[in-house]
């Protein structure tokens, strides 16, 4: 079962075009024949000033098999869109959103929904001017800010799926992951979420969660960056709501995003503005201690990200 649901990803596939764009690279996953990326536009404070607004946040679909983009959504706000995964059982595409939300999309209804650009031969959608309702399972999503699950004021840095659950996790000075048991409608509109708190001691600046599962055991997969640093992949064995670390791979290339595990243990990561092909490594290279000095400088990113967060949860609250 679980081989047909994982795809073997082995090879690295290019997504250049969404920096040629002008759009950042956030999250990624693969969902069905595609590799999904999420990115968002970010103004520079000299656009800001002249009045520009920012655009909407953009899913991006490369073929799995020729590593071609295809096509691209535009969503209907332009939130950091910093995680995304994908359900198989009930064909949903979950994607953090602004204000401690996690938008829940029905995948095949989204692509049916595209049409081709003449100009460009891209498959297209605009949500940002159409009813939605036909296409998202959840009109509430999910909100990783009630008080039984991450309290603080933080950000749905990156999210996974895995068994029926969704993992959230925060990008902050010390990062914090939460389980969410998904229970679908007989129909699959309505999600209702029951949230487990794993963990309130995870690395500072997690850009990338993933779940790997090997006979037993299970195994979560994190990846940091932050600034102009190094990153790094972190594996920790996952039991019983305990995280105990393994061992990490550190990538002489800054800006590591978004990761995914496929079912042999295969990890492919993108990346912001340092790389436009995706990395790819194994769960077996995870071997290195911990570097103490390379942990103060995510500790420091992950300090400016949520002093980040407030600052806008403050502004908005004005």
């Amino acid at each position: 079962m679980l081989l047909k649901l994982k795809k073997v990803v082995s090879k690295s596939f290019d997504f250049g075009q969404i920096e040629k764009d002008h759009y950042i690279v956030q999250g990624y996953t693969v969902a069905n024949n595609d590799f999904v990326v999420t990115a968002y536009s970010k103004l520079s404070s000299f656009k800001r000033k002249l009045g520009f607004k920012e655009r909407n946040s953009r899913v991006y679909f490369f073929d799995f098999t020729t590593g071609i983009l295809t096509g691209l959504i535009t969503l209907n706000h332009h939130a950091h869109v910093g995680g995304v995964a994908y359900d198989d059982l009930h064909d949903a595409l979950y994607v953090t959103g602004a204000r401690g939300k996690v938008h829940t999309y029905s995948y095949g209804r989204m692509k049916q929904a595209m049409v081709k650009d003449r100009r460009t031969s891209l498959l297209k959608l605009d949500l940002s001017s159409i009813d939605i309702s036909s296409i998202v399972i959840s009109n509430h999503g999910i909100s990783i800010r009630s008080r039984d699950a991450l309290d603080a004021i933080v950000s749905a840095a990156t999210i996974c799926y895995f068994d029926q659950t969704l993992y959230v996790a925060t990008c902050s000075e010390v990062g914090s992951l939460v389980a969410y048991s998904l229970e679908y409608s007989s129909d699959d509109r309505e999600v209702k979420v029951m949230p487990k708190v794993i963990s309130r001691n995870l690395p500072a600046a997690i850009q990338g969660i993933a779940i790997y599962g090997k006979g037993s055991k299970q195994y979560l997969i994190l990846s940091q960056s932050c600034g102009g640093c190094v990153s790094a992949i972190k594996k920790y064995e996952f039991s019983n709501g305990l995280l105990t670390f393994i061992g990490q791979e550190i990538v002489d290339i800054p800006g590591m995003e978004g990761i995914y595990v496929d079912f042999f243990g295969n990890i492919t990561a993108v990346f912001e503005h340092s790389l436009t092909t995706s990395y790819v490594t194994h769960v077996d290279r995870l071997i290195e201690d911990i570097d103490f000095a390379l942990e103060d400088k995510f500790i420091a990113g992950g300090i400016r990200n949520q002093r980040r967060v407030e600052n806008n949860t403050k502004n908005r609250k004005k």
